[in-house]
């Protein structure tokens, strides 16, 4: 047993991906998971999703050993099985039930890290457990100060993304958020922007930290980063002018190298125009860009870019004509 569990945690911990050698650590693990406690369950289920290694019948035994074993699972133990789950998108009923009852009982033993990673699973698997997450949301508020900027990010997008409002860690989140946004790297502004829009909730000094630090990141981020920082921005109605032109400078080059896709592009287009700001080589470049596109555009894109073009007074014929057709 030990020998496999070091072996998987090795090749995981140095990020090195063999598909065969998991394979047989696998075939071997299956015959021995009744022997295994609950950490080295944790262990290899935490090696297998960290190196994105999917193997059914091994995730499969694992969930039913670890519901055997459900008492002998601490905090990091809970939260590391769940989140191996989520990441490979294993959404395993039966276990996913038990982990729910059992980890409310034993919250006072999670980090915060362990409460960011089992708040994120339950999103990533699209799980709303009400008593769960009230019982998450409760802990994570008393623990507030131990966050960091990866925690604080994480814990918004989950609870943003399963639309579970929970005002008292929201306004705590962004209390917190504040002097540690400088801390974390550009997802986790991204995914902070994007979760308090999300969650309709406005708080300035927030947005504008965010802003700061996102433009001088401006570099590090992609094009579903723009279109995502622009959209929450807009969403909430924050008008930062220096952010906005630091993304349509930025964005330009990369609309023109074609990295933005069509969703991309009309997000940007949508955020701009909402937010009143014209930019004529933004919208230049992301005109030309969405032509070629136009047969990909789903209703609502049809709908919002010549909205967006005709609320910006700017008129690119070829794509309008494009978009009536």
């Amino acid at each position: 047993m030990q020998n496999l569990n070091n072996t998987a945690w090795a090749w995981a911990k140095l990020g090195v991906r063999n598909p065969p050698l998991f394979d047989a650590i696998a075939a071997s693990a299956l015959a021995r998971l009744l022997s295994f406690d609950a950490q080295a369950l944790s262990n290899i289920a935490w090696a297998y999703a960290t190196l994105s290694v999917t193997h059914a019948p091994l995730m499969t035994s694992i969930s039913s050993a670890v519901r055997r074993k459900i008492e002998d699972l601490n905090g990091q133990d809970l939260a590391s099985i769940v989140w191996a789950f989520a990441t490979l998108q294993v959404a395993d009923e039966r276990l996913f039930a038990a982990m729910s009852g059992w980890t409310r009982t034993r919250l006072f033993e999670f980090a915060t890290q362990n409460l960011t990673m089992t708040a994120w699973a339950f999103s990533k698997l699209e799980r709303v457990d009400g008593p769960l997450l009230a019982a998450l949301a409760a802990e994570a508020l008393r623990k507030i100060s131990e966050s960091c900027s990866q925690d604080i990010a994480n814990t918004s997008w989950a609870f943003a993304s399963l639309n579970f409002a929970h005002q008292p860690l929201r306004e705590a989140l962004a209390s917190e958020a504040r002097p540690k946004i400088g801390d974390g790297i550009h997802q986790e502004l991204v995914n902070l922007a994007w979760s308090f829009s999300k969650s309709e909730f406005v708080d300035l000094p927030l947005m504008s930290a965010i802003s700061a630090a996102s433009i001088t990141r401006i570099s590090a981020l992609n094009s579903q980063d723009f279109a995502n920082t622009s959209w929450a921005f807009a969403k909430l109605d924050v008008r930062d002018w220096p952010l906005l032109y630091s993304i349509a400078s930025a964005s330009i080059a990369r609309i023109k190298d074609n990295e933005f896709n069509r969703q991309d592009l009309v997000n940007t287009l949508w955020s701009f125009a909402t937010l009143s700001f014209a930019d004529t080589p933004l919208l230049d470049a992301i005109s030309a860009s969405a032509l070629p596109k136009c047969c990909e555009l789903s209703a609502q894109e049809l709908a919002n870019t010549p909205w967006a073009l005709a609320t910006l007074s700017f008129d690119h014929l070829p794509l309008l004509s494009a978009l009536s057709e």
